[in-house]
Protein backbone atom coordinates (compact mmCIF):
# COMPACT_ATOMS: atom_id res chain seq x y z
CA UNK A 1 0.00 0.00 0.00
CA UNK A 2 1.29 3.45 -0.87
CA UNK A 3 1.34 5.95 1.98
CA UNK A 4 0.19 9.51 1.22
CA UNK A 5 2.86 12.21 1.45
CA UNK A 6 1.00 13.82 4.36
CA UNK A 7 -1.61 12.42 6.69
CA UNK A 8 -5.10 12.92 5.31
CA UNK A 9 -6.22 14.85 8.37
CA UNK A 10 -3.46 17.44 7.78
CA UNK A 11 -4.72 18.00 4.24
CA UNK A 12 -8.29 18.30 5.47
CA UNK A 13 -7.19 20.84 8.06
CA UNK A 14 -5.54 22.97 5.37
CA UNK A 15 -8.73 23.06 3.29
CA UNK A 16 -10.89 23.65 6.39
CA UNK A 17 -8.73 26.63 7.39
CA UNK A 18 -9.16 28.11 3.92
CA UNK A 19 -12.90 27.45 4.04
CA UNK A 20 -13.06 29.38 7.32
CA UNK A 21 -11.37 32.34 5.67
CA UNK A 22 -13.74 32.18 2.70
CA UNK A 23 -16.78 31.86 4.99
CA UNK A 24 -15.81 34.99 6.90
CA UNK A 25 -14.75 37.02 3.88
CA UNK A 26 -17.68 36.18 1.60
CA UNK A 27 -20.39 35.33 4.12
CA UNK A 28 -20.84 31.82 2.74
CA UNK A 29 -21.96 28.70 4.55
CA UNK A 30 -19.41 25.95 5.17
CA UNK A 31 -20.65 24.02 2.14
CA UNK A 32 -20.56 27.13 0.00
CA UNK A 33 -17.01 27.88 1.09
CA UNK A 34 -15.79 24.39 0.24
CA UNK A 35 -17.58 24.64 -3.11
CA UNK A 36 -15.91 28.02 -3.75
CA UNK A 37 -12.50 26.46 -3.13
CA UNK A 38 -13.20 23.43 -5.33
CA UNK A 39 -14.63 25.59 -8.12
CA UNK A 40 -11.71 27.99 -7.85
CA UNK A 41 -9.30 25.10 -8.16
CA UNK A 42 -11.10 23.74 -11.22
CA UNK A 43 -11.35 27.11 -12.93
CA UNK A 44 -7.77 28.20 -12.30
CA UNK A 45 -6.01 24.84 -12.52
CA UNK A 46 -4.41 25.49 -9.12
CA UNK A 47 -4.38 22.27 -7.05
CA UNK A 48 -6.85 22.39 -4.15
CA UNK A 49 -4.22 22.24 -1.41
CA UNK A 50 -2.11 24.94 -3.07
CA UNK A 51 -5.17 27.17 -3.42
CA UNK A 52 -6.12 26.53 0.21
CA UNK A 53 -2.63 27.50 1.35
CA UNK A 54 -2.73 30.62 -0.83
CA UNK A 55 -6.09 31.73 0.61
CA UNK A 56 -4.84 31.35 4.19
CA UNK A 57 -1.50 33.02 3.44
CA UNK A 58 -3.15 36.01 1.74
CA UNK A 59 -5.62 36.38 4.59
CA UNK A 60 -2.71 36.51 7.00
CA UNK A 61 -0.97 39.15 4.92
CA UNK A 62 -4.13 41.25 4.74
CA UNK A 63 -4.62 41.05 8.51
CA UNK A 64 -1.02 42.11 9.26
Amino acid sequence: MVEPREPLCANEARVAAAAGVVMEALGLSAGGAFEWIMDGSSLTGIPVLDLADLVVREAGRSAA
